[in-house]
Formats: C-alpha cells, sequence, structure tokens
C-alpha cells in the first residue's frame, strides 16, 4: 500500500518569504530611527559648539580690544610722563644755575675788600639760596628718595628716570602683553570651534547618506558619522578644558620691580661697585623670583633672572669675591636661560646671554655652541657675537684663531654700521681689560689694543683700522692749572691725586714727529667706564715737536658747585688711530 500525502498549502511558501521580509524592514526602521536619534543630537552639540565659539569670539574680542585700549593709555601716559620730566628737569637746571651763582656770590663775598660790596654779595647769596628753596618745591626730583635735601647734591636723576617713567611704560606693556596672549588664546579656541562645526557638517552629511541608502552602504556610513562624531567629540571636550593663561597682577608688578633692580645691580657692576652689586642682584633676584613662582611660564622673569644672576657671578668674579658663590651664580643664570629658551626656543638674546654665563663659568665648548647659535638666529648681530666668539677661543687656548674672528667682527662692522655696535665695543673692551687681571691668557692684550683703536678709527676716521704715523707722546702727567687773578695760568701743580670738587684736570705731555694735519683724539675712562662727554678731538696744527698742555678733562659745566666726580680717570690719546700714551689719575671723594 502506498504512504498518504497530505495536499501541499501553495500558500505557505509566500506567507514564510513576507515574515522574512517584515523582519527586514523592522530593523531597517529601527536602524533609520537609531541615526535619525543620532542626527538630532549632533544637531543639538552643533549648537552648544556655536555658543562656545561664540563665547570665546566674545572673549577674544574683548581681550584685543583692551589691549589696543591699553597701548592707547600707555601712549597717553608716554606723552604725559615727558612732558611731566622735561619740566622737572627745567626746574632742576634752572636751580643748578641759582647754585653756580650762589656759589660765585659767595667766592666774591669771601675775597671782596669792600665791605659794602661784600655786605650786598651776602645780601644775593641769601635771594639765591631762598629761589634755590622755591624751586625745589616745584618738582618730585626734589623730594625723597631722589634728593637728599641735607647734603643738597645733585638730585638722582637716574633712579626718578626708572621709578616715575621706565617702570610705568614696562608694567603698561606688560599688561598689554597679557591682554594680547589672552586674545590669542580664546582666539585659538574660537578657530578651533569653527572646525569642530565643520567637522559636525561632515557627520551629519555622512548620516543622511546612510538614510538613503541599504544594508552595508548604511552600516559604512554610520561607521564614519559615528568616527567622526568621536573625534570631535575628544576634540570638543580637549578644546573646551584647554586652560586659558591667567595672570596675576603682582606677577607683572614683581617682574617690573626686579627688571628695575636688575637695571641698578648692572650699573653698580659697571661701575666696579662689586660690593654693591650683589646686594642689588640679590633684591633684583627677590622679585624676579616671586614672579615666576606667580607665572611659572614667565619668560621674561627667568631672561631677567638669570641676567641678574650673570651680574652677581660678574661682580664677584671681577670684585675677587667668594667663588663658590659666584660659580653657583653662574650656574643658576645658566639654568634660568635653558628654562627660558624651553619656553621661547629661538630668542637670539637669550643664547647670547647662556654663551657668556658659560664661558664665565669655566665651560667654554656649550658656550661656544650658544654664541654661534646667535649668529644663525640673527645675522644682523653678528659683530658683537663675534667678538664674544673671539675671546671664547682664546680663552680656550686658540689665540690666533680668536683674534682673526676680532678682525672679522670688526670689518663686519666696517662694512655694515649699526647703532649698537659702539656698545658692543665698549664692552668688550670692558671685559677684556677686566679679564686680563682676574684670568689672563694668551691674546688678551693684543686683542684689547685692536678693539680699542679699531673703536678709535671707526669713531673718527671711518676706516677699520687706525692710519700710518710716526708720532710719539712721552712724559704724560697730569696738572691743575694755578691761575692768577687776572686768569692767566702760571703754573700746573702736578699729581695723580687730586682733592674733592676739582673742575679740571689738564692732560700734559712732550711730543715729537707729529704731522701737521694728523687727527687727535683723548678718551676718558671714569671708573673703567668710558665718559664719551669727557672726549675732546683736534686736528694738529702744533708743530712736530714740543710740550703740550691744552687738553683737559673738565666738567661739562664750569665753575660748578660739584666739580669732577670722586673715582678713578683713565685718559688715553690716540694719534690716527693709534694709541700713543695713557695714564691715570683720581679725584678723592
Amino acid at each position: 500500500m502506498a504512504e498518504a500525502h497530505d495536499p501541499i498549502d501553495e500558500d505557505a511558501a509566500p506567507t514564510c518569504h513576507s515574515d522574512v521580509k517584515s523582519r527586514d524592514t523592522r530593523f531597517t526602521w529601527n536602524l533609520n530611527h537609531l541615526i535619525i536619534m543620532l542626527t538630532a543630537g549632533v544637531a543639538v552639540f552643533a549648537t552648544i559648539v556655536a555658543a562656545l565659539q561664540t563665547d570665546a569670539n566674545i572673549r577674544a574680542s574683548q581681550a584685543n580690544r583692551e589691549a589696543q585700549a591699553q597701548a592707547l593709555r600707555t601712549l597717553q601716559s608716554n606723552v604725559s610722563d615727558l612732558f611731566e620730566v622735561g619740566y622737572d628737569l627745567q626746574v632742576v637746571r634752572l636751580w643748578w644755575s641759582q647754585q653756580r651763582l650762589a656759589l660765585s656770590a659767595k667766592l666774591l663775598a669771601s675775597t671782596e675788600e669792600d665791605p659794602d660790596r661784600s655786605a650786598w654779595y651776602l645780601q644775593e647769596l641769601q635771594r639765591l639760596a631762598s629761589t634755590s628753596k622755591l624751586l625745589t618745591d616745584q618738582s618730585n626730583l626734589f623730594t625723597s628718595p631722589y634728593f637728599d635735601v641735607v647734603t643738597g647734591l645733585w638730585p638722582d636723576l637716574n633712579r626718578y628716570w626708572y621709578e616715575q617713567v621706565v617702570a610705568p611704560q614696562m608694567l603698561a606693556s606688560e599688561h598689554q602683553s597679557v591682554q594680547m596672549e589672552l586674545g590669542r588664546a580664546w582666539g585659538q579656541k574660537g578657530n578651533a570651534y569653527q572646525t569642530i562645526i565643520t567637522l559636525v557638517a561632515v557627520t551629519l552629511f555622512l548620516y543622511g547618506l546612510a538614510l538613503t541608502v541599504e544594508r552595508y552602504l548604511k552600516w559604512g556610513f554610520l561607521a564614519l558619522g559615528s568616527a567622526n562624531l568621536s573625534f570631535i567629540l575628544v576634540w570638543t571636550v580637549l578644546t573646551a578644558i584647554q586652560p586659558i593663561p591667567h595672570v596675576a597682577p603682582q606677577a607683572l608688578e614683581a617682574y617690573v620691580a626686579g627688571h628695575i633692580k636688575a637695571i641698578y645691580a648692572l650699573q653698580e657692576e659697571i661701575q666696579s661697585q662689586h660690593g654693591v652689586a650683589p646686594e642689588k642682584a640679590d633684591e633684583a633676584i627677590a622679585y624676579l623670583s616671586r614672579a615666576i613662582a606667580l607665572r611659572p611660564d614667565y619668560t621674561a622673569a627667568y631672561v631677567t633672572r638669570g641676567d641678574a644672576y650673570t651680574v652677581k657671578g660678574e661682580a664677584l668674579l671681577f670684585g675677587e669675591g667668594d667663588a663658590t658663590v659666584r660659580d653657583a651664580s653662574f650656574r643658576q643664570a645658566v639654568a634660568d636661560y635653558r628654562r627660558a629658551l624651553e619656553l621661547q626656543p629661538d630668542s637670539y638674546h637669550t643664547y647670547w646671554n647662556l654663551g657668556w654665563a658659560l664661558y664665565l663659568l669655566g665651560e667654554p665648548e656649550p658656550a661656544l655652541e650658544a654664541v654661534q647659535r646667535v649668529i644663525e638666529l640673527s645675522p644682523v648681530k653678528q659683530f658683537g657675537a663675534r667678538l664674544v666668539l673671539g675671546e671664547i677661543l682664546m680663552g680656550m687656548g686658540n689665540p690666533q684663531e680668536g683674534l682673526a674672528e676680532i678682525r672679522r667682527a670688526i670689518e663686519h662692522a666696517a662694512a655694515h654700521p649699526l647703532s649698537s655696535d659702539a656698545y658692543y665695543f665698549r664692552q668688550m673692551i670692558r671685559n677684556s681689560e677686566r679679564l686680563q687681571v682676574v684670568r689672563p691668557h694668551p691674546g688678551l692684550p693684543e686683542s684689547t689694543l685692536l678693539l680699542k683703536e679699531a673703536f678709535v678709527s671707526l669713531q673718527y676716521r671711518g676706516k677699520p683700522y687706525p692710519g700710518s704715523t710716526r708720532a710719539q707722546i712721552t712724559h704724560l702727567a697730569f696738572g691743575v692749572p694755578m691761575v692768577e687773578r687776572a686768569g692767566k695760568v702760571t703754573q700746573y701743580w702736578i699729581s695723580d691725586h687730586f682733592p674733592a670738587n676739582t673742575e679740571q684736570v689738564n692732560v700734559l705731555f712732550d711730543y715729537q714727529d707729529m704731522v701737521e694735519g694728523e687727527q687727535v683724539v683723548l678718551k676718558v675712562y671714569y671708573n673703567g667706564v668710558e665718559r664719551p662727554f669727557y672726549h675732546q678731538i683736534l686736528t694738529w696744527h702744533n708743530g712736530a715737536s714740543g710740550r703740550c698742555d691744552y687738553l683737559a678733562v673738565r666738567t661739562p659745566v664750569q665753575h660748578t658747585p660739584f666739580g669732577l666726580l670722586p673715582g678713578r680717570y683713565r685718559v688715553e690719546i690716540y694719534v690716527e688711530g693709534n694709541l700713543r700714551a695713557s695714564g691715570e689719575f683720581i679725584v678723592e671723594s
């Protein structure tokens, strides 16, 4: 018997296919809902980012406007300060003239034989003293700490200038820089948000494509859009939490105070006040350390603190002070300069100071690398940098190579003169002379003479090297003229030590083989620092041989109540740029 079979339902198969299609449709519909929900979320996210961008742009605009306003206020303050300083200086000039007249009246009263005229001079002296007192009430320059009422000496113009003019300008400039930094920081955030919004649009585009296709393409566009969304979410969070620099005003104030103190320390060191300079440097370091504590990324504070440590080290080196403290100061200066270079890698100024500090610390190889970096970063400054290179090479035991480098520097200065050349000449001459005392090495005497003659030749002859001359200068001496009542000089009081208030010291010497028309230059140094206002330049018209007595070191204004400043004076006499004689004298305090 055959097996019996149930009849086949012809509608069964189509029903099965319909169920599968229904499941696919439901799955696609659910996935589309997910994409739509993601798209809505991205749209909300875009709105938030747009709000963040608007806020960042507003803050950047506010900071930039404040920086511009600060610049205008600084300009207005500068103009006001210049007028005020001009007024104060005019008052000082009038006060000085009254002081000179009072001195003359006092001298005439003491020498006048006629009692009536002597009384008149004394009355005039009282009037002048009253006028001087009135003038001192008209200017801040005659207040403490710029003027000592007891001694009545010349007001401290240097301190007045730095504290009343330079410091406010520096502080305003620092505030402006901070606002500009804030503007840049907020501007960078705003630009980042703008880019994020563009990427959000790309994400929305990818999600839109996913809605229009099926199966694998849908998954592909969804995955790409989601990956892009994940990326911009992370970027947005990182941008939002990126800190905006906040600089405490106390940091700026401490930096400015430290900078001014560092200038005072440098001035003391330049004047060879080796006992005072380290104390001034320590005051600067204290202020600058406070500025760095309040703002750890304060590049300028690191550089200036490094400068203060270098000044302290130089004072101890050239003043032959404590070697341990000296080397510690140089090491701290090197550390500060290197930290500054981490924050601002392309600063030729910092590399320059780093090289000099390393050299004085006794590390010439890294010093050489640092100074060579200066030439790479700022070829225009290569004159001064090559002078330092020459000194370092000589200190490494290569005098000929060092002298050749110095000659290249001189020739560069002749071909490409800059206003800063005189500063570099003076600084290197001074350092070479001082190094001869504390760290003598081959090449130093030759380089010092080479620099001196080149400097005079470039200054007064326009040529890098001195001209030829056979002139000889001998028997150099110094004397104060003894003047008779008629005003004629009868003789000279010869000495190398002169009392306080000496107004003029004549430079006396014998000469031979001088040629008509040759150039003669008298250069004067005070406590080791060149003082150009004492210099004299003349064309020779006094015959081939003889005795000269009309060159002199004198106060810029005759018959002052102060005379030449107490200290050590050195004079040098050049003929056609050739150093022919030098000598020293001292004015007692």
